[in-house]
């Protein structure tokens, strides 16, 4: 925040969301790999680091296309879907690493012939899945950001709502 704050930030946003974004799957697949403290420490400061960039830029451009007096709605409606999500992955990933990806992370099951030989196998392994497919899955969101034109083009194409 204080970089961007005494920088000032790019003249073109989307970019830099794009990478911050992909830098922050990247973070998580790394974080995922292996069982070492300190490859897992690194992966999720990457991560952590990368998705303040993005957010701190999403905001930036938020605020240049969303007119003053729609802000607080915009931004009380982002922040309210952000938690509903926030509140069912809570669970959903203890439900999911418990009944899913531990399970079949054991010596000798589907996905740990799958993967055990990149990832290891045993306790621990089934959750490391679970954040490694989560990366790849913010990963896809900046592909998506990369590859759907009205996504790559929106700060020509919509206008500053705050000159």
């Amino acid at each position: 925040g204080a970089l961007m704050a005494a920088w000032g930030g790019p003249k073109r946003l989307l970019p830099g969301i794009v990478i911050f974004i992909a830098l922050s799957g990247i973070g998580y697949v790394v974080a995922g790999l292996l069982p070492l403290v300190w490859l897992i420490g690194a992966g999720f400061f990457v991560a952590s680091l990368a998705g303040s960039g993005w957010g701190i830029l999403m905001t930036a451009l938020e605020q240049r296309k969303v007119a003053l007096d729609l802000q607080g709605r915009v931004f009380g409606t982002e922040g309210m879907i952000a938690l509903l999500f926030e509140s069912a992955a809570y669970p959903l990933a203890g439900l999911l690493a418990d009944h899913i990806f531990q399970p079949a992370m054991r010596e000798g099951q589907w996905l740990a012939t799958a993967l055990g030989p990149l990832v290891g196998v045993g306790a621990g392994r089934g959750m490391g899945v679970q954040i490694l497919l989560m990366g790849c899955c913010v990963i896809g969101m900046a592909g998506i950001g990369i590859l759907v034109a009205p996504i790559r083009r929106v700060e020509q194409e919509l206008p500053d709502a705050v000159q």
